[in-house]
């Protein structure tokens, strides 16, 4: 039975989380207001009036669009009872993050997957033969742990695969974790390796002090942070943030959390730092820093001693030292992290990791094709909407945050002009003679459209309507001259279009965009300073748009905007009939059919099935292909776009304008009628009977 979501209050979530006897401090309320940047929601899954699963989401939006990324860092909280039902408290989720425009969730619950113990990991470093923890054996597996994460993968998660160099997860998968629980001194000290209990000797003998520190003490603590930081090369954070930490782990979060600063001093010079976070009965080792000068004194050592036995004598259960990179490989940079801590003699613990759920991988590849090009695209809306409808992606722009598009012909204008766009750019010229255009332009009478004039002798008709100039590049399609556009000095001039090829160098590219910036800054000085483009890639824009600082370029995109994952479409037909035919005439031309099924499907000429668009055969491969087909063809024999059991199937015969006929041999079973099967056809060249976007 799914569970019911919704947002609960702070006091709600609070009641709820005094009953766990632990979870993770990155899930507590406070913590929202740690990390600037995020907003936040707090909820709750209840069954019947019960809460029994909570979690806090961080929520990221997305710079000019409406949608957001939701985070559960190291959640959402879960309780035993109902945390193996992964599809009862996951559904309700992805349910809420579509109602409040989440386009993806990343979470982690605190479970955990395989234990390896020191020994186990030291033995296999030695061998010299394993990469990585995955190809060791682990000492313990946790089959709840590992059947939560087999669900997850299951319902559509996601996982990053850590690899040599790198946590994969923003959380860590793979912590170093120490038993505290009931153990004395010497038990601890007994399972150190020899180099740390020398270390922690040494320190003594050096007379290096641990202490306790205050909120004032975190100025000293990010000092040495800094020096970690410039040593490590890694980006540090703020004094502000470990301020704004102290305060709400310490202040603000019911006392259910309690934050210590460490240092660990000699003659009153701070060498060591560190940060302690507890919550229930688990005890984390968050931010450490060191010096440089001093190391000899062993400070570090002597200060995660202090940190492991305070945690004990608070109650603790675990000491946990946090994340450890996935490798075993003695030549990785992230392999002393390791060998730091395993010198401790505690135990590696593999969580079941965050995971991602993108919640409309439609509107996931456009997010991130927007990111790419900087939020500096035009959208093309054009023709049959590249499959999917021009209403559709004139919505679907708005849903994003954008509030200009590219049209190709005025026509296509009153598809689109009911919607909230501040600016309709006409891409196509309208020429002078072409009355039924200008018409059509003055019927809507809307000063949101903008016309692109690319041919002088259809300027006359535009003088008093704002335009976008369109010049003469290596494409050698339409466009202005030089000549031309000093005719246009008194035009209400709104920017520059430059189509350019797509096989063209970018330094090409570059020196044709300079150029023609060169001619429109001396020749139209009044004219605004916006450049539009087309056919480049992510990098070819970004440097183009760094080379002229002064000017705002958009990029205009079609295909590999609207299409760019293709992935995320999926084109279904009916199937009408399915008929048993042995030595048979059939179809229109009563070909003679050996012993097969003809299937009768959704989809004929009407819809484009059968229409193939001309491709460049650049290639002997294409060209082959392109004389077989003919050839085929020749003798009536085509292959269809239509999947049934993995293969494109052959027509029948040649298409009709609403079904095609295919044949199936009698070895595959055959569809039922009524049910669907998928096609492979191009967007731009079909038009489907309905669009379903889910």
């Amino acid at each position: 039975m799914s569970l019911l979501i919704r947002e609960i209050t702070k006091d709600e979530y609070y009641e709820f989380l005094e009953k766990q006897s632990s979870f993770s401090f990155l899930q507590l309320p406070s913590w929202a207001n740690v990390k600037s940047g995020w907003e936040s929601k707090i909820v709750g899954w209840f069954d019947d009036k019960k809460l029994v699963i909570a979690g806090l989401i961080l929520i990221r939006k997305i710079p000019k669009t409406k949608f957001s990324l939701f985070y559960l860092p190291e959640g959402p909280v879960l309780t035993v009872d109902y945390a193996k039902n992964v599809v009862d408290w996951l559904s309700p989720l992805k349910d809420f993050a579509k109602k409040n425009k989440a386009f993806a969730i990343k979470l982690g619950p605190q479970v955990n997957v395989k234990t390896w113990y020191a020994k186990t990991i030291k033995n296999a470093i030695t061998d010299n033969v394993y990469k990585k923890f995955k190809d060791v054996d682990p000492d313990r597996t946790n089959p709840f742990g590992l059947e939560i994460a087999s669900k997850l993968k299951n319902l559509g998660g996601l996982q990053i695969e850590t690899d040599d160099e790198g946590f994969g997860d923003v959380q860590p998968r793979y912590v170093f974790a120490i038993e505290v629980k009931d153990k004395s001194d010497e038990e601890l000290l007994t399972n150190f390796s020899q180099e740390w209990r020398r270390n922690i000797k040494k320190a003594e003998k050096s007379e290096v002090e641990v202490m306790q520190g205050s909120f004032e003490d975190l100025k000293t603590f990010h000092d040495l942070y800094v020096e970690t930081a410039k040593r490590d090369k890694f980006r540090p954070r703020g004094l502000s943030y470990f301020q704004k930490m102290w305060q709400e782990l310490n202040e603000n979060s019911h006392n259910l959390s309690l934050l210590r600063l460490y240092l660990a001093k000699q003659n009153n010079e701070t060498h060591a730092a560190c940060l302690w976070v507890k919550v229930g009965t688990h005890v984390w080792y968050t931010y450490g820093a060191s010096s440089t000068s001093g190391r000899e004194l062993r400070p570090s050592n002597a200060i995660q001693w202090r940190m492991m036995r305070d945690a004990r004598d608070s109650g603790a259960e675990i000491y946990d030292m946090r994340g450890i990179a996935a490798t075993l490989n003695e030549k990785s940079p992230l392999f002393g992290l390791l060998r730091f801590k395993i010198g401790t003699g505690g135990k590696v613990v593999q969580y079941v990791g965050e995971w991602d759920f993108v919640n409309q991988s439609w509107t996931n590849s456009l997010t991130n094709v927007l990111n790419s090009f900087e939020n500096c695209i035009v959208p093309v809306i054009k023709g049959n909407g590249y499959g999917i409808g021009k209403a559709n992606l004139a919505k679907k722009s708005l849903e994003l945050g954008i509030k200009e598009i590219a049209i190709g012909t005025i026509f296509e204008a009153k598809e689109v002009i009911d919607k909230d766009f501040l600016q309709i750019v006409v891409m196509d010229p309208i020429k002078d003679l072409d009355k039924s255009s200008f018409d059509e332009l003055k019927k809507l009478n809307d000063k949101r459209i903008i016309l692109t004039l690319s041919d002088i002798n259809d300027a006359s008709n535009m003088k008093e309507t704002p335009i976008i100039v369109e010049v003469l590049t290596s494409m050698k399609r339409f466009g202005l001259t030089a000549n031309d556009l000093k005719s246009l000095t008194s035009y209400q001039i709104l920017g520059l279009s430059l189509h350019l090829p797509i096989e063209n160098s970018l330094d090409g590219k570059i020196n044709e965009v300079k150029n023609w910036i060169r001619i429109y800054d001396e020749i139209l000085p009044h004219a605004k300073k916006i450049v539009y483009l087309s056919h480049l890639t992510k990098e070819e824009f970004i440097k183009i748009k760094n080379e002229f600082p002064n000017y705002l370029f958009k990029l205009r995109l079609g295909t590999k905007f609207w299409l760019n994952d293709l992935n995320s479409f999926q084109i279904k037909s009916s199937v009408l009939a399915v008929h048993d035919v042995k030595d048979e005439q059939i179809g229109y031309r009563q070909r003679k059919i050996n012993d097969q099924f003809i299937i009768v499907v959704s989809g004929g000429t009407s819809h484009g099935v059968g229409l193939q668009a001309p491709r460049s055969n650049t290639n002997l491969k294409s060209r082959i292909t392109a004389i077989l087909s003919g050839f085929l063809e020749a003798f009536d024999q085509h292959l269809s776009p239509f999947v049934i059991s993995g293969k494109q199937r052959w027509f029948a015969e040649s298409p009709h304008m609403n079904v095609s006929m295919l044949k199936l041999p009698k070895n595959i079973k055959p569809p039922k009628v009524g049910s669907e099967i998928t096609a492979n056809l191009r967007m731009t060249t079909t038009n489907f009977d309905s669009v379903i976007i889910n």
